[in-house]
């Protein structure tokens, strides 16, 4: 279970950086909403994860486990989320 959350914030933040990327090039506004809605999307399906990864870091009394590894990685997907959250101000 730690290794598919593991993997599944990787694409998140594989993917937030890809629509980034994508979203200053173009100036197809069908392409820009299809991205706008994939990243509102990531960012659910991150929040979901997160929720999950607390559950179990709050769950175990030690203070060294893979969720706790976890969580850290949660903490630091969720930065570069949202270092990007004025992208679609415009």
């Amino acid at each position: 279970m730690i290794y598919v959350f593991h993997k599944k914030l990787e694409n998140i933040i594989f993917r937030t950086k890809a629509i980034k990327k994508s979203y200053e090039q173009i100036n197809n506004a069908n392409l820009k909403t299809r991205l706008h809605k994939e990243y509102e999307d990531l960012k659910i399906n991150f929040f979901q994860i997160k929720s999950l990864i607390n559950l179990m870091d709050h769950s175990s009394s030690n203070n060294l486990t893979f969720s706790k590894l976890l969580n850290e990685k949660c903490n630091r997907c969720e930065n570069e989320i949202f270092k990007n959250k004025y992208l679609f101000s415009a």
